[in-house]
């Protein structure tokens, strides 16, 4: 098949070696380099040095309104666009442009957690499993039909990094045989639809009276959260729910376990402002902690 590709994260690599190896890639669209680093020179995305080593040509343009970027992509005569985290809103000239349309790689079960981030809000709720669905997309926010749905179990110590691992390698098998056995998708049901709403920077404070189960999932989720120790910021980077009661918000004895709204919370790795991430015992070498330390305060 002729594929139209866009993307834009270096986990969507994959899926392009596995294409590329089977179908042609007749372009790419990827988001604009941007500045990066101590130089703040500008930073091509993974999908685009990818493309640029497989002389395939890319396009960056800052959006998929404008008619002549339209035309350019009906022009390339594509069977097919794929898309995965191309962070970008696709407009219905584009879906509709191709004969199969625009092939999404969703990171759920769809319709649970539909939106931008349905890794996060799986782990975070406590979900047991999550997966990939494969859907066209339409004009609305993830309600396209899917074509195949597969499932993976969400461990106790998931993160989005771990998870989304495995919801990659899930993915590109189910993309490649979808490929070769093309068939029509199925509407969506509309029972039990939920939205991975995108995460707020104020989610990151830890909120002691919560149970130390959801801190646990938070913390992961997230892939850290933080509390004021001592008027500064520590932030959390792996904790353990122990068993337990104690005064909410206080750390129970000087290892760092922590009472929550329920449970007790294990603090495992912790960093310091402008440190490096350390164990609880490289901590409390360097950071006096007593028992009844008041954690509480996050602001």
């Amino acid at each position: 098949m002729k594929l139209i590709f866009m993307g834009t994260p270096g986990f969507a690599l994959p899926v392009l070696d596995a294409l590329v190896k089977k179908h042609e890639i007749v372009a790419i669209y990827t988001r604009a380099p941007k500045p990066a680093g101590h130089g703040m020179h500008l930073k091509k995305s993974a999908v685009h040095e990818w493309g640029d080593a497989h002389d395939i040509p890319v396009y960056t343009p800052p959006t998929l309104k404008n008619e002549e970027i339209q035309k350019q992509i009906a022009d390339l005569d594509a069977d097919a666009i794929i898309v995965y985290a191309y962070a970008m809103m696709i407009p219905t000239a584009v879906l509709n442009c191709s004969p199969k349309g625009c092939i999404n790689i969703h990171p759920s079960l769809l319709p649970r957690w539909r939106g931008a981030a349905p890794i996060i809000r799986a782990i975070q709720a406590g979900d047991k499993e999550t997966g990939v669905s494969l859907m066209r997309l339409d004009e609305g926010w993830d309600t396209g039909p899917v074509f195949v749905q597969e499932k993976v179990a969400i461990s106790p110590e998931d993160t989005p990094t771990t998870l989304g691992q495995k919801l990659n390698d899930l993915a590109v098998p189910m993309l490649i045989k979808l490929l070769d056995n093309f068939h029509e998708p199925v509407a969506q049901n509309e029972t039990g639809v939920c939205y991975a709403q995108k995460l707020d920077k104020a989610e990151l404070a830890i909120d002691w009276n919560q149970s130390a189960d959801q801190i646990d999932r938070n913390i992961r989720a997230f892939e850290g959260g933080f509390f004021l120790l001592n008027g500064k910021r520590v932030k959390v980077l792996k904790a353990k729910v122990l068993e337990g009661i104690g005064t909410i918000g206080t750390t129970i004895n000087d290892n760092l376990d922590v009472a929550c709204g329920k449970g007790i919370l294990s603090l495992e790795i912790l960093q310091k402002e402008g440190k490096k991430p350390t164990s609880k015992h490289d901590f409390l070498l360097g950071t006096k902690v007593e028992k009844g330390t008041n954690l509480c305060a996050t602001n």
